[in-house]
């Protein structure tokens, strides 16, 4: 809850729609935790890559979600913390 509080919820909501990026309710049941891990690390490098989910994002929201200096084990609890948090939203 901590890390989503002050890395995510300035820019995304669990459920009640868009922010600056997407309604993160449901996110489990679209990414995989793979993707999700390189994403959150360096959102740029994987449109840079030519990640067609990455760069479909960016073409959408047109905002560059900013790299998250984040460890796989705070990423994994922030990923349980929006599924916990997504309920019936999803």
């Amino acid at each position: 809850k901590e890390v989503f509080q002050q890395k995510c919820a300035v820019c995304h909501k669990i459920g009640g729609g868009r922010l600056i990026g997407p309604d993160l309710a449901g996110l489990s049941e679209r990414r995989t935790e793979a993707w999700l891990l390189k994403f959150i690390k360096s959102s740029q490098g994987m449109v840079n890559s030519g990640d067609a989910v990455a760069k479909g994002l960016l073409d959408e929201f047109k905002v560059i979600m900013p790299d998250q200096d984040l460890s796989d084990e705070q990423i994994r609890g922030l990923l349980a913390f929006i599924k916990a948090q997504s309920g019936s939203a999803a």
